[in-house]
């Protein structure tokens, strides 16, 4: 347990807003979906990271129409969109984070999009998988592109992390939604995918080639602003098209909201 109930710093005792841990999975995922999240996960780490013992990952989709409009290459309502959907999930990332730390957990938000580089890491990664989280929470696969792929949406999301100390369920791990058919390399104009279908042991470099698509987006679409990005092997996925999307089933994030889902008990 943390230092739930107390105020940081005082010892001084006060009435949660949220009185038990399964209680606040609940107004996370509620909180994140009534900002527009349209997906919420929980999962332990499998180590502790920073001193954080779990993980939350939010999905916001993107638009179709701004999607589709990429049949023919980047575009710039896209780049507008992925970073105005990015700054978004930033934000939500800092409610949850607020919410937790008033009921005396800790939080580190994760940059929806920020390559730090760290010693050992490979080239343009993150301080933390925002994938590999939402993977483990059960919110969907990882597809041959290196693209997360949401259940209901497939590729056209965006995600957030935040990590924290509440303790939090166990690890669901993958669903598998790729099938392979190497849509994504095909559609990819910088040659950057392998073909190589994704497995929980998969290296991201055996996927595709980070700095190939980098090199790219740079030379090709500098037209478009700094920082463009293509798009492409998204657009081509067909998993999770408009026409094509499960919706007989809630999203872990609607479950827990709605309270239909089994909350977590230590």
């Amino acid at each position: 347990m943390g230092s739930k109930g107390i105020f940081p710093g005082t010892g001084e005792r006060r009435e949660p807003a949220v009185p038990e841990e399964k209680n606040c999975l609940q107004a996370i995922a509620r909180l994140a979906i009534d900002m527009g999240a349209a997906d919420v996960g929980f999962s332990a780490l499998e180590r502790e990271t920073d001193g954080m013992t779990g993980s939350i990952s939010i999905v916001v989709p993107l638009s179709d129409a701004v999607v589709e409009e990429l049949n023919q290459g980047p575009t710039h309502t896209y780049f507008h969109h992925y970073r105005t959907v990015n700054a978004l999930l930033d934000q939500i990332a800092l409610r949850i984070g607020l919410l937790l730390q008033r009921e005396g957990w800790r939080y580190l938000p994760v940059a929806a999009s920020q390559s730090i580089n760290l010693p050992g890491s490979p080239p343009f990664s993150g301080r933390f998988s925002h994938k590999q989280a939402a993977v483990a929470a059960g919110l969907g696969d990882i597809g041959q592109s290196n693209l997360f792929l949401h259940r209901r949406y497939g590729p056209r999301v965006r995600l957030g992390t935040v990590l924290t100390d509440l303790p939090m369920p166990p690890q669901k791990g993958r669903m598998p939604l790729c099938t392979g058919c190497g849509a994504c390399r095909r559609a990819c104009p910088a040659d950057a995918i392998h073909g190589v279908c994704w497995t929980p042991q998969t290296p991201r470099e055996a996927l595709f080639d980070a700095a190939a698509c980098s090199l790219h987006m740079k030379r090709a679409y500098q037209h478009i602003g700094r920082g463009a990005v293509c798009g492409r092997c998204m657009w081509a996925c067909p998993v999770g098209r408009g026409g094509e999307r499960s919706v007989e089933r809630l999203t872990e994030g609607e479950a827990w909201r709605t309270g239909e889902k089994k909350l977590h008990k230590n």
